[in-house]
């Protein structure tokens, strides 16, 4: 029996980082080569007036046990950031993007979004996804997202997200094996830190960036046991997480 009235989801945050491999080369991963992704990217789902716990997080690859730490004093350090948002609406602004595109078109971006903000974008009814602004706009008219849109998507009016100045952060280090959850039972209230101007909050997932014990730092993979026809492909991170969280 659920007396807490809670709901629990497995949610992922995708493509940390992609890159090609080349086994047996090792496969090196600078700090810098990952990208922040949000690990709630649908909006609506959890409810920022209760709690949540973040129960299990892991790792995911898609060349699997491929992947073997060659160094014993290198792991993955997760950073999360619960970070509380403000909608904005910017008048005059649209949106279009394209089904496993990270490109994105439209009108009122340059002077408007600024790096690593957040975009809210309409998903399916009153549901929306959250996207990371990978860099400053070149222009008024192109921008790219950290992660590939999951729909085709055109949008008007455009809604950015600003944070707000408190946030709820998670250091998990040390993480020795892919492909696997780790208990990590964080407790997180929003309303600990967002305030009553919050309509928004993200959970942006760092890999090897902005511990608050190891800071940033680089990963060396062995690929010798995954086949040299793998040659030139891409490799693929995600992070997953097990969130239950009160409706």
């Amino acid at each position: 029996m659920n007396q807490y009235s809670s709901v629990c989801r497995t949610m992922r945050a995708r493509n940390v980082f992609e890159g090609a491999i080349s086994p047996p080369a090792d496969l090196t991963i600078a700090s810098a080569d990952w990208l922040p992704q949000i690990l709630n990217k649908r909006g609506n789902l959890m409810n920022i007036n209760g709690n949540f716990v973040i129960r299990r997080l892991g790792v995911f690859a898609n060349f699997a046990d491929g992947f073997v730490f060659a160094n014993a004093a290198e792991r993955l350090n997760l950073f999360l950031s619960s970070q509380a948002y403000t909608r904005t609406v910017i008048g005059g602004g649209d949106l279009s993007m394209t089904l496993g595109s990270k490109a994105v078109t439209g009108t009122g971006f340059a002077g408007n979004i600024f790096d690593q903000n957040i975009l809210a974008v309409p998903y399916a009814g009153t549901e929306t996804q959250y996207y990371i602004v990978d860099g400053d706009p070149a222009d008024d008219n192109n921008l790219d997202v950290t992660d590939y849109a999951e729909k085709d998507v055109v949008a008007a009016p455009l809604t950015k997200l600003t944070s707000l100045p408190n946030y709820e952060r998670l250091d998990y280090t040390r993480i020795s094996e892919l492909n696997y959850m780790w208990d990590v039972n964080e407790f997180i209230s929003p309303l600990a830190f967002a305030s009553v101007l919050a309509t928004d909050v993200v959970i942006t997932v760092y890999v090897n960036q902005n511990s608050l014990n190891f800071g940033d730092s680089d990963i060396t993979f062995l690929t010798k046991s995954i086949s040299d026809t793998y040659d030139g492909d891409i490799a693929h991170f995600d992070v997953v997480g097990d969130i239950e969280y009160t409706s």
